[in-house]
């Protein structure tokens, strides 16, 4: 990830980073860790978004 802009909240005790991602930022492999999906039944629909990565190749275990 590379910091674009960090931004701080009105008393100072929250902090957001603006990132550039590259790459996958999830464990499991996902770009991001928000990659399921709530649908209209109230059921989670998971992996909507193809992974970036093989996480088996990253980490061991």
């Amino acid at each position: 990830q590379e910091i674009k802009e960090v931004l701080l909240d009105c008393d100072e005790d929250a902090i957001i980073f603006k990132v550039k991602q590259v790459g996958g930022a999830c464990h499991t492999g996902h770009y991001s860790c928000f990659y399921k999906k709530l649908s209209d039944d109230g059921k989670v629909v998971t992996e909507y978004e193809d992974k970036v990565f093989d996480p088996e190749d990253v980490y061991e275990k």
